[in-house]
């Protein structure tokens, strides 16, 4: 399971030459991983034959796929430099566009709009008779080390075997870990005349970062408690989505800082203005992108912005994306029904309203507004 400390490790890392492999895989297709992976270094060579010097890199990938089980994983980012030996896999929750890339440093837009959706849980099984420490993030789960806890001020020793002193020692393991493991919340199964008392004992910062689950108890495997979790982690998505699609239309309604449907999502996407693309997952569409500047249009063999030739896209919704992950935009993506369906299942919240200043945005060079008149 990727931790706290590795996740900075891997925005840390660079290098002063190309020397970081970076590999996405969709997890939900029918050629085998090993054969995508396989592709993928191909299809490079072939338009770098340099890029054999990283054929060490592509092995690994290769050997690791070989072996992965994607048992609930959506989407699998690895990261590998043999210059730097360094290596890191991450299974992700959400479906990601196969991809392979070649850096100074890891491609990781794709990667990093995903881990930021998701919350670092840590989570505590109390009980009379046994305690447990457990962390789970991005779909997976491990046990946690009993910290051992600095002695504390407090009672007489004997008074030290009293029920809140008991409370307090195991607040201050909280505590400790939360802070060395860099939790966003705290799970807690007890029995209930412990839940008041011992959030009595913990800092505000994690009392806020506190919620109580009744279906988990210190006898679950691992396994089971990841099974509670993931649902949930679906129950809330669900709300959350919700929520974001009925803030798109009003933003839309009230104040046209938004866009629905494809056609004005895109438009919107090409002059610089999007500033969350929210999608359907899985939600695909033909289109065409130009040879030259690499806009995106739904139709025309022509580029409206360069007037240069187009070719197919088998989809363009997932360029999109892409594109709008190299913008440093915000993707959302939809995973259950919302009314955003009746919309083309795509929009987005804008960052202005007036297209004037999509010159000034930072984005692909000569894509979003014309350099000359037809």
């Amino acid at each position: 399971m990727l931790s706290h400390e590795e996740i900075h490790q891997l925005l840390r890392l660079k290098a002063d030459f190309p020397a970081v492999a970076s590999l996405y895989l969709r997890l939900n297709e029918e050629k085998s991983l090993f054969r995508q992976c396989q592709d993928l270094a191909h299809q490079a060579v072939a338009r770098n034959p340099l890029l054999n010097e990283f054929r060490r890199d592509f092995e690994r990938f290769e050997d690791f796929v070989s072996g992965f089980k994607p048992e609930h994983h959506r989407g699998l980012a690895l990261f590998s430099s043999q210059r730097s030996n360094y290596w890191q896999a991450v299974p992700l929750p959400l479906p990601v566009k196969n991809d392979l890339r070649i850096g100074t440093s890891p491609c990781l837009a794709p990667f990093t709009n995903i881990v930021e959706q998701y919350r670092r849980y840590g989570i505590a099984l109390l009980g009379p008779d046994k305690n447990r420490f457990c962390e789970a993030y991005l779909g997976q789960i491990q046990e946690c080390p009993e910290p051992s806890p600095q002695t504390p001020s407090g009672p007489p020793a004997g008074l030290r075997d009293s029920f809140q002193f008991r409370l307090k020692i195991l607040a201050d393991q909280l505590m400790a870990l939360s802070r060395l493991r860099g939790w966003d919340q705290l799970i807690v199964a007890a029995p209930p005349d412990w839940e008041g008392p011992l959030a009595g004992h913990l800092n505000s910062q994690l009392q806020e970062k506190l919620i109580q689950e009744p279906r988990m108890h210190p006898g679950m495997s691992s396994q089971e408690i990841l099974k509670v979790l993931i649902k949930r982690e679906a129950e809330s998505r669900e709300v959350r989505e919700s929520v974001m699609v009925h803030r798109l239309f009003d933003v839309v309604k009230a104040a046209g800082m938004g866009v629905a449907g494809l056609e004005p999502t895109l438009k919107a996407l090409m002059h610089g203005q999007v500033r969350l693309l929210i999608v359907r997952e899985g939600l695909a569409k033909i289109g065409r992108k130009c040879r030259r500047c690499r806009a995106l249009v739904l139709s025309g063999r022509k580029c409206p912005y360069c007037w240069s030739d187009t070719e197919p896209l088998f989809n363009m919704v997932a360029e999109m994306v892409e594109l709008a992950l190299e913008r440093n935009c915000e993707v959302f993506q939809v995973l259950n029904k919302t009314m955003l369906d009746a919309f083309g299942g795509i929009g987005a919240e804008l960052r202005f309203k007036d297209d004037s200043r999509a010159a000034s945005e930072p984005g692909r060079p000569q894509v979003g507004i014309p350099s000359s008149n037809p």
